[in-house]
């Protein structure tokens, strides 16, 4: 099979691998690696294991800090973080007690260490956004000045924003 780009298909496996192979018909630059092999992992430790015995080179999304334990401080493998449109939420279920109460959920968004729940959430590793949007969101200035709006409009009154945690985008690979 044979696209536009730099590789060709050579070797497809449904949720196992995806081979490439430099593409020599290529109109531009000639591809630096002559191969790429595309692993997809169900289980991170299997991943972390391929990239350990040499079976991979890089992992392009690490699933959760732990991964990283393995690798941290060894000069043989280099460590990159970079923003993800990825966010994990912690948030209140307001159909249930204590939280149909919006003073319990103030109290309870007020108690929470957000520092400490990214700690545990991605061992540091990430940012707290406290919003669904995501700060690259082109439309954050927008939203932002509307919330300013409508909280200092005539009756408003202000509910507590759940939890978010920008997950990192990590890359874990060979120096």
């Amino acid at each position: 099979m044979y696209g536009t780009g730099p590789y060709k298909l050579t070797d497809y496996q449904a949720g196992t691998f995806l081979a490439l192979e430099r593409f020599g018909g290529y109109w531009g630059e000639k591809a630096k690696n002559k191969k790429v092999i595309f692993s997809y992992f169900n289980d991170a430790s299997a991943e972390t294991n391929a990239l350990a015995s040499g079976q991979i080179d890089i992992i392009t999304d690490i699933d959760n800090p732990e991964q990283l334990k393995a690798f941290k401080g060894n000069p043989a493998y280099s460590i990159a973080e970079g923003r993800s449109m990825t966010k994990q939420v912690l948030a209140f279920n307001d159909k249930r007690k204590p939280f149909m109460d919006p003073k319990a959920r103030r109290a309870i968004s007020s108690a929470i260490d957000k520092a400490a729940l990214l700690k545990a959430a991605w061992d540091g590793y990430g940012q707290l956004i406290g919003s669904f949007v995501l700060p690259q969101d082109p439309l954050v200035r927008y939203r932002l000045q509307e919330q300013k709006l409508r909280r200092h409009a005539p009756g408003a009154r202000e509910r507590p924003r759940p939890h978010l945690v920008r997950q990192p985008q990590l890359l874990l690979g060979l120096r």
